[in-house]
């Protein structure tokens, strides 16, 4: 088993948030999520979410549902060229 697997969605949603540049603050104004719910997501102290919620931090941080919620991993990056 990978460890992909074996994260949260709270570490999932703050390792693409984190590769994307944003910060939670930014996230927050993007999504209209206040800054304490994202912070308590990224550490697993609160689990509920809405699917209107999680649409918005989809869509903000062009991920699929799938992939936060463990369903699927992350596309492979392409290559960068040099």
């Amino acid at each position: 088993m990978d460890t992909q697997s074996l994260e949260t969605f709270g570490m999932r949603l703050a390792r693409v948030r984190k590769a994307r540049g944003v910060t939670q603050g930014e996230l927050s104004r993007a999504t209209g999520i206040q800054v304490q719910h994202i912070s308590r997501w990224e550490t697993d102290e609160r689990s509920r979410l809405r699917s209107d919620v999680l649409i918005r931090l989809c869509l903000a941080l062009s991920i699929s549902a799938d992939f936060l919620l463990g369903l699927q991993l992350p596309p492979p990056r392409a290559p960068r060229s040099t």
